[in-house]
């Protein structure tokens, strides 16, 4: 390294850098936030800013000059930022001669987007508050406020948890509109109607969240209307979670702010903030970095590497339609730091913080770029994303992120994760140390089915992933994967503390492979302290899941989703071998359809169960080990203590006479998980203080859904509005007709067809929530011709069974028993009776009236589950699998009390 000193003009000094490079090596430009107007990037004379120096290399290329490798040094201090800075194809650097901004010697240069906040006056009522002239001027707006490094919340309603949606809008608005609980609505109908668009609406869904901002107001009927859809349909599950953010009148706690447009900014501090000497920020751009190659002309930004930089302080607005999202924030298009078609890009020991969006953001033609131990915290979307969804455009492939700590993500948007790969193949993410999410850690591959991916060879490997989900969504993981993923390595992972909600949809495990996961290895994880398993398969193909440890799970050990929803569950082999399975509380297997696991492509043996309360251990069916073993399966398998060292307190290394050994597990040092490195760094992955996870309670218990439905209010060819249907458009439907009626004009037709996706399709229900009381359903029912049908009620978030029939040949069935032989093309009354919550007590009633006024009696039938007690939907299905039909009329559903 060589100080080059420029006194003049480029020009005149360009042989200077050429001479200069030649004896001695790279060329150095220096960057300071004190400088003199007549800057010239030299060490006495330092450039001002970043841009200044990145066209100075431009015209050192222009002069023939750029032959050396060239190092932008940044000196201390913070370099406020009003644009973005873009580096295309003319800032790259070469192999040879790499380009680098970074600090200088013991230098912490921050860049920040953000702008400091000065001069806040304490009202009367312990509100501080300040005038921000630009905010009244319409000049800058800004939705996330930081005070001493610290990200303060918008004023929320309720303050902690959810108000609840329990009554639905018809379906073709039920996105857009929504029925709020009268004493809900009381706080926001006092807002200024004229402000009522700066109100965001936060709706939870299984998986994700959908941001909204309110168009107006029906006060009569308690009926919000949004400005644009939410990302999915509102009660999917009995009550849709949600709030309200940003009006003052929700301004009621300490740590709570609110920006009102006419420029008066109002924050509640806490008891030991001093506001007078506080540092208050507020964000001005979002994007801090945009690398933006060429693809039409394939030229890449190419070669260009930032070190010891610390980026802070990334605006995000939400927009005035709202923000929708499917799954893993993918709506969210921007990020501190965004590529596309860049290549040999790299980011050492790196910040960014205190952002509203994605921090880094390797998008589409991007390949052999990495972020090496970097410290991504308190950002609004995900941490780092490979790869976009749109297959037209150029794959990203071989990215690595190694030795990174990724927490305290989804700061906005709750349904992020720490890493997502989506169409990317060859990516490494290893020793990365990832926790404080909502969603998922790692999430891989974008394909929700069978066929070729390009998420292939992702190796997933000795990552530490903690403290995931914290009770707020569900369906999630600390390592989530979709679609067939050939090469792909999940092993020697550290996962724990995987907690989901549970209340609205299901699921929070260690490793989630998802819809058709195929041809993955998944090996030598450690998996402990889950809320609903460490591992769940939903269906796939040629997975080996080996040699893993999986422990301390709370509901159920293992969960698999019935293979008969899908025509294609299993295509390939799936092995499941010498794991060990330990737990203490519960059961193994979670809800009543972990018994695919009969399966003949379904491998399972030399595995080691045990559960330390000494409780028996149920296999599929019921079955203990050795009964299961009669039928050929889990062979070799053992019920046995695997002596681990001191599980109770975390440690599962095993001791030398372990039979799990002896039996043939590979004892592997899972202490290699995680970040490495001095210190410093690895004293930094932990000074955090996680807060032991606080669920929410139950919603409102009770009688949440009364029917009496006999379809002659109903419009022909449509449903009821409280009704839902499944239905492919396939030849398949589901509608009122007048064609047959056992009483009045109009019944419900549900029509099967060949060739569907689903083999519960098409599917007519009504959800519900009944966790106690004596629950009710009667129906009319009319088969036609080959028609076979399933009747039953469903605890949805527990994937459990209640009271359960079906209708095949003209027979009907319960637990596959032939109870009744059934008349076609002549109506029938059903009348089914259980009790629910603490009353349930796994058994249900069946009265049948046939068309000649015999009644048939069934007692004490057994519910599907044993330890079902709540129903969340009421279903009937057609299971034909080829044009077939049925009718329904007269259904009532009724809930009673029991105390």
């Amino acid at each position: 390294m060589t100080k080059l000193f420029i006194k003049r003009t480029v020009l005149l000094f360009a042989s200077i850098f050429s001479y200069t490079a030649a004896v001695y090596g790279d060329i150095n430009i220096y960057v300071s936030v004190n400088t003199d107007a007549d800057c010239n990037g030299s060490y006495e004379k330092p450039f001002g800013a970043i841009v200044q120096a990145k066209d100075f290399i431009r015209k050192l290329k222009a002069d023939g000059q750029f032959n050396s490798p060239v190092h932008i040094l940044l000196a201390d201090g913070i370099y406020n930022m009003n644009e973005t800075i873009v580096f295309d194809e003319n800032d790259s650097g070469t192999e040879e001669n790499p380009i680098s901004y970074e600090a200088q010697s013991n230098a912490k240069p921050i860049l920040s987007g953000g702008k400091v906040i000065t001069g806040f006056k304490k009202s009367d009522n312990g509100i501080w508050q300040v005038y921000i002239p630009e905010a009244n001027e319409g000049k800058w707006y800004f939705e996330q406020l930081f005070i001493n490094g610290k990200r303060a919340v918008r004023a929320r309603h309720p303050n902690k948890f959810y108000h609840y949606i329990t009554q639905k809008i018809s379906d073709s608005e039920n996105n857009t509109r929504f029925i709020a609980d009268h004493k809900d609505s009381v706080l926001i109908n006092k807002i200024n109607r004229k402000h009522l668009n700066d109100v965001t609406a936060v709706f939870y869904h299984s998986w994700t969240i959908s941001r909204n901002r309110i168009d107006s107001i029906d006060e009569n009927n308690d009926v919000f209307i949004l400005t644009g859809p939410a990302g999915r349909r509102f009660l999917e599950a009995p009550y849709q979670r949600y709030h309200f953010e940003n009006f003052i009148e929700a301004l009621d706690e300490c740590g709570e702010w609110f920006l009102s447009r006419n420029g008066m900014l109002y924050y509640k501090p806490f008891k030991n903030e001093d506001m007078n000497s506080a540092q208050v920020i507020a964000p001005v751009i979002g994007r801090f970095i945009e690398l933006k190659g060429n693809a039409q002309e394939q030229k890449f930004v190419e070669h260009i590497n930032f070190k010891n930089i610390s980026f802070q302080y990334g605006q995000y607005i939400l927009p005035p339609e709202g923000q929708k999202d499917t799954q893993a924030a993918a709506s969210i298009i921007d990020a501190a730091v965004m590529a596309d078609y860049a290549k040999a890009i790299s980011f050492e020991n790196c910040e960014i913080a205190h952002i509203g969006t994605t921090a880094i953001w390797f998008k589409y033609g991007c390949s052999d770029c990495s972020i090496n131990k970097c410290y991504i915290h308190d950002f609004g979307a995900s941490g780092l994303c490979i790869g976009g969804d749109d297959l037209s455009l150029p794959i990203t492939s071989h990215i690595e992120a190694d030795n990174n700590i990724i927490r305290s993500g989804g700061q906005i948007h709750f349904g992020a994760v720490g890493i997502k790969i989506g169409h990317s193949s060859d990516n490494k993410i290893t020793h990365n140390d990832i926790s404080d999410m909502r969603y998922t850690g790692i999430s891989v591959g974008w394909k929700w089915d069978y066929g070729k991916s390009p998420a292939e060879r992702n190796k997933i490997e000795y990552n530490h992933i903690h403290h995931i989900g914290q009770g707020v969504l569900s369906d999630m993981g600390g390592i989530y994967t979709l679609g067939e993923s050939p090469g792909t390595t999940i092993c020697n992972n550290v996962i724990h503390d995987i907690y989901s909600y549970d209340m609205y949809g299901r699921g929070g495990w260690g490793i989630y492979t998802d819809q058709a996961s195929s041809a993955m290895l998944i090996e030598n994880n450690l998996i402990y302290n889950t809320k609903t398993g460490s591992y769940s398969l939903h269906y796939g193909s040629d997975l080996i899941v080996r040699n893993n440890i999986f422990a301390f799970a709370m509901d159920g050990q293992l969960q698999r989703v019935p293979a008969g929803i899908w025509n294609r569950a299993i295509q390939g082999r799936i092995w499941f071998e010498n794991n060990i399975i330990y737990w203490q509380n519960g059961d193994l297997y979670y809800g009543d359809n972990w018994n695919n696991w009969n399966d003949e492509n379904v491998l399972s043996f030399n595995n080691v169960y045990w559960n330390t309360s000494g409780q028996n251990i149920e296999f599929d069916d019921s079955l203990n080990l050795a009964q299961i073993q009669k039928f050929g399966r889990e062979n070799n398998s053992i019920k046995t203590d695997p002596c681990f060292i001191d599980a109770e307190h975390f440690d599962f290394n095993l001791k030398p006479n372990s039979p799990a050994i002896k039996l043939g597990f590979k004892p592997f040092d899972y202490t290699k998980s995680g970040i490495y490195g001095d210190s410093q760094w690895t004293v930094l992955a932990n000074d955090f203080n996680y807060p032991k996870v606080e669920f929410a309670p139950e919603p409102p218990a009770g009688n949440t859904l009364t029917i009496n439905e006999d379809f002659e209010s109903v419009p022909l060819d449509s449903i009821p509005d409280n009704s839902k249907a499944d239905v492919e458009k396939s030849g398949d439907s589901i509608a009122v007709t007048d064609l047959y009626a056992a009483r009045g004009k109009n019944s419900l037709k549900i029509t099967d067809a060949l060739g569907l996706k689903f083999t519960e399709n098409p599917k007519f229900y009504y959800q519900t929530y009944f966790t106690e009381g004596t629950s009710i359903v009667s129906f009319d029912l009319r088969l036609e011709q080959n028609a076979e049908i399933e009747h039953l009620w469903r605890d949805a978030l527990k994937y459990q069974t209640g009271p359960k029939l079906k209708i095949k040949n003209n027979s009907l069935i319960v637990n596959g028993r032939n109870l009744l032989s059934l008349p076609t093309q002549q109506w029938i009354h059903f009348e089914i009776t259980a009790m629910q919550g603490k009353h349930a007590n796994g058994k249900w009633t069946m009265e049948v009236t046939l068309p000649n006024g015999d009644k048939h009696f069934f007692d004490a039938l057994k519910t599907k589950a044993s330890g079902w007690n709540r129903t969340t939907q009421i279903e009937f299905s057609s299971m034909a699998a080829r044009h077939a039909e049925f009718y329904l009329d007269n259904i009532k559903i009724t809930n009673s009390s029991n105390d």
